[in-house]
Parts: structure tokens; sequence; C-alpha cells
């Protein structure tokens, strides 16, 4: 078919997609919606927000980039973070551990030693608080 009216496959493939949802179909049809607002609606499922968004294209209250924000913000799969990222803090406790191992203690001066001394205190006092968290 796509030989016959000398367009690629994939163009025609986003066209039918366009007939996906009669209300999104009907609008290009009657020239209210463009393409490119028709294949952006068709990513909405929810067909009373998907009609909601199309009337207001039609009403020119959005533009691409507008309607292209909003597509993105119903169809968005909310991301769950995990927990704790053991790969990335084992990491980063690695680069710690061998850049502490690059510190002689005997080259610091006596400033330098008390504020290595404070940030460790701090970091032992964290580390303990989270291990009580865990116990």
């Amino acid at each position: 078919m796509a030989a016959k009216v000398r367009k690629s496959v994939g163009y025609l493939h986003g066209r039918l997609e366009l007939l996906k949802h009669a209300d999104v179909a009907a609008k290009v049809a009657q020239k209210q919606l463009g393409v490119f607002e028709a294949r952006e609606l068709a990513k909405v499922e929810d067909e009373t927000l998907r009609q909601e968004l199309a009337q207001k294209v039609a009403d020119g209250q959005l533009d691409r980039a507008a309607l292209k924000d909003e597509v993105q913000k119903v169809t968005a799969e909310p991301r769950q973070l995990p927990l704790f990222d053991a790969k990335a803090f084992t990491r980063r406790w690695d680069r710690f551990r061998q850049e502490i191992e690059t510190v002689t203690i005997a080259r610091l001066g006596v400033s330098e030693r008390q504020e290595a001394r404070q940030l460790l205190e701090e970091m032992r006092q964290a580390i303990e608080e989270m291990l009580s968290k865990i116990a």
C-alpha cells in the first residue's frame, strides 16, 4: 500500500494511528486539528481528557509546545526512586576511601588536622545514627 501511494510505511502507520480515536480523527477531518496535534492527542488514553485538550487546541488556547507538555504530563509514568541505591553508594564510598588513603597525616598542619578530625567525627555520628536506625 505504501508503494502505491508513494509514501513510507512509517508515514502511513503514523496516519493510521490518527484513526485510533474517532474524536481525534473527526477533528482532523474538520481541520480543527493538524496532524502533529492529532498524533500528540492520540497518546492520551483518557477520552475525556483527550477531548478537553483537543478542544483547547481547536480554540487556540494551546499551541504545539503547550500541548506536547500537557500530553507528557498525563502520559508520563511516575518514576519510583529506589530507597537505597547500593551500587551508587558503593562507588561513592570506594572513591572516598581511596581519597582518604592518599592523605598523609604527618603532612597536615595543626588546623588541617583539627578540621579533618571534626569532619570525620561528623561522619562517624551520621554513620552511627544510620546504623541505629537499621538495627
